[in-house]
């Protein structure tokens, strides 16, 4: 190959070249936004705003997102974006940066993996630039909560690579860190006996094996609760429907890796049964090419073949919602270049090859561009997939946060009529009627939704909330109270109703239900703001309340704040004012009494103390306090008052 033979030749310059090659490809991505499930797992996940809950990500699996019913245990991956959340807040700069890096790492460790396999060195170099420039490894780049992805693979290629050279420690600890990336590191075993079977030594490699393999139980140990979930007890979709889907799909799988055209965010796949037709016609041809492979005596073919199967296997057998992607095939690109790398014509075919990295480097610049934001995302998307639904749903509902309304209207419309069952574009486009005033369209298409799927509780917010926005508050209310606590986001409810009951002046109820959003979460800072505002009202509100005849509500509100704050000067004064409204002397008496005894400044508080004393039948108790007020009060008004009352008292005694 010439001077790329020259250049291969030398480590230092072919890793630079390779690094290099990855920055100046993807520099074009550091503008570009966060996508789609970036939202729940990064911008609006509170745990990742806060270094000092690093440790807890390893025990606390539901902080892998805002949603809790989305827990996976990827500890790693989380203190990684932690880290990028410190250095960049919500800006996307650093986290591109970090998925470059990480992109670079396993472009480098693909050329050393292949130089260790006894590949020429042309040959490893290139096949190093066809991973760092292929376009399906721009999903994976780009999408930042696909960095596990990223993690993972770097991890996997880092322990293959540390097993050949015989650092079997560094090896296993690389293993355990990818388990905490992402489940998919779990094929690093059967890698490490494929590597070891293209070598001839199969029978070798099982004893160093063991000790990722004593890692792998432990790992599949910690991880049983979601793996007997995703398989066994909320699968998805059926295993077999499954199996029959993913094996149609090596056969697709491969024609994306051979000829990576038509990328999309979403690709048109439908499910399939195992004995369908094009399912077993995949598998006929994938297993045609294994063994025609075999029986050719090419161990590069066996090698890459086996590496592409192994690294699909987790994907294939575990439902997972969506059918099929493009960075599930990171690391089974890998296989694919370890075939091509060992290709025999490949030295002969000289500069004809390098013509590819640059194909492939000219698509991945075009991929970047798709990967903008969400509306460049989904609208290519929607442009090779016009008959799916979801480029629909996912399109309108970016261009309704554009204040695009009359075209997300239109985009999940067409999306209900592709699919009028699909509860998600209902909502959808409820929320759209909800956001432009149609408040009877909206509540209406919610109303349908839950008249078929009654436990939703996450669509009877919607329904309640468009019912507050639409001024039927006694409607809001009965549907904000028939949401089950399980429901995620409960907190939001008790807060919605706290909302309405303050808007009816009925704070006391306002005040429990704020209180209750911070039992049910102390991070949501509404409630506690929300609280804290009610409470700097009681001085205003409850005089009103008391000149309504609604003292009992004064008094509930009192209590509450005295529940949360015990000793709060105001809470205990209009707690004592409203049981003396009530004619509940001795109840007041006795908490003025108490009032008295922790603010003795409070000269307000030594007034309506004598004055319940007075009112009470105990006038000569409250002639000291009287006294007292007249003569060392603060506040001039007071004294003056206590003057006069004591006077009055003093005339009536006999």
């Amino acid at each position: 190959m010439g001077a790329f033979g020259s250049l291969a030749e030398h480590p230092a310059r072919a890793a630079l070249v390779l690094a290099g090659t990855v920055c100046l490809i993807y520099l074009n991505s550091l503008g570009n936004g966060f996508q789609y499930d970036d939202r729940h797992a990064i911008v609006e996940n509170p745990h990742l705003t806060s270094l000092a809950k690093i440790p807890a990500f390893f025990t606390h699996p539901e902080y892998f997102s805002r949603d809790p019913e989305k827990a996976m245990y990827r500890p790693l991956l989380l203190v990684s974006l932690a880290l990028n959340y410190a250095w960049s807040g919500t800006q996307t700069y650093s986290y591109h940066l970090v998925n470059m890096g990480l992109h670079a790492l396993c472009s480098l460790l693909v050329w050393a993996l292949l130089r260790q396999l006894g590949r020429p060195a042309g040959a490893a170099l290139l096949a190093g630039l066809i991973f760092a420039l292929h376009p399906l490894c721009t999903e994976p780049v780009n999408y930042i909560s696909s960095r596990s992805e990223l993690l993972a693979g770097a991890l996997v290629l880092g322990a293959c690579w540390a097993e050949g050279e015989g650092r079997r420690w560094l090896g296993v600890a690389c293993f355990a860190l990818g388990l905490l990336s992402k489940e998919s590191a779990i094929v690093l075993p059967a890698l490490l006996l494929c590597l070891g079977y293209s070598r001839g030594s199969l029978k070798a490699a099982l004893p160093r094996v063991v000790p990722y393999g004593v890692v792998a139980l432990l790992y599949l140990g910690l991880v049983r609760p979601f793996l007997a979930k995703a398989v066994f007890t909320a699968p998805v979709r059926p295993l077999l429907l499954q199996w029959g889907t993913q094996a149609k799909a090596l056969a697709y799988y491969l024609k994306l890796l051979l000829m990576p055209t038509g990328l999309s965010v979403h690709h048109a796949f439908q499910v399939s049964e195992l004995f369908a037709g094009l399912a077993l016609l995949s598998l006929v041809l994938v297993l045609s090419l294994v063994l025609c492979g075999r029986a050719s005596g090419r161990p590069a073919f066996v090698l890459g073949a086996g590496w592409m199967l192994i690294a699909l296997a987790p994907t294939s057998l575990v439902p997972l919602n969506i059918l099929v992607n493009e960075h599930r095939l990171y690391l089974p690109l890998v296989g694919l270049l370890i075939w091509l790398s060992g290709m025999d014509r490949l030295p002969r075919l000289g500069r004809a090859w390098l013509a590819l990295p640059l194909v492939m480097g000219l698509l991945a610049l075009q991929r970047n561009a798709v990967w903008k934001d969400e509306g460049t995302l989904w609208a290519d998307a929607l442009k090779k997939a016009p008959g799916e639904v979801r480029p629909h749903v996912f399109l309108g509902n970016y261009l309704r946060t554009q204040g695009r309304l009359e075209e997300s209207a239109a985009l999940l419309k067409k999306a209900v009529d592709l699919e009028p069952d699909n509860a998600a574009a209902r909502a959808n486009l409820g929320t759209t009627f909800k956001e432009m005033g149609r408040f009877d369209q909206a509540i209406a298409l919610y109303q349908e939704i839950l008249d078929q799927h009654p436990e939703q509780g996450e669509m009877r917010y919607n329904l309640a909330k468009a019912c507050e926005e639409a001024g039927q508050l006694d409607q809001a209310k009965a549907q904000y109270l028939l949401i089950p606590p399980q429901t995620p986001h409960y907190e939001l409810v008790l807060n919605s109703l706290g909302v309405l009951h303050q808007r009816a002046d009925r704070f006391d109820s306002a005040y429990f239900y704020y209180s209750q959003v911070l039992g049910e979460s102390a991070d949501a800072q509404y409630g506690r703001q929300n609280r804290e505002k009610l409470l700097r009202e009681l001085t205003q509100r409850a005089p009103l309340l008391i000149e309504k005849g609604q003292a009992s509500q004064v008094e509930a509100w009192c209590r509450q704040v005295l529940a949360q704050y015990p000793g709060h000067q105001d809470g205990l004064f209009f707690l004592a004012v409203g049981l003396f409204a009530q004619g509940r002397y001795s109840e007041s008496i006795a908490v003025n009494q108490q009032l008295v005894a922790l603010h003795p400044d409070f000269g307000e508080g030594q007034l309506q103390l004598a004055n319940a004393l007075e009112s009470g039948g105990r006038p000569a108790e409250a002639v000291p306090v009287y006294r007292e007020l007249a003569a060392q009060g603060t506040d001039p008004t007071l004294r003056e008052v206590a003057r006069q009352r004591l006077q009055n008292l003093e005339r009536r005694r006999p």
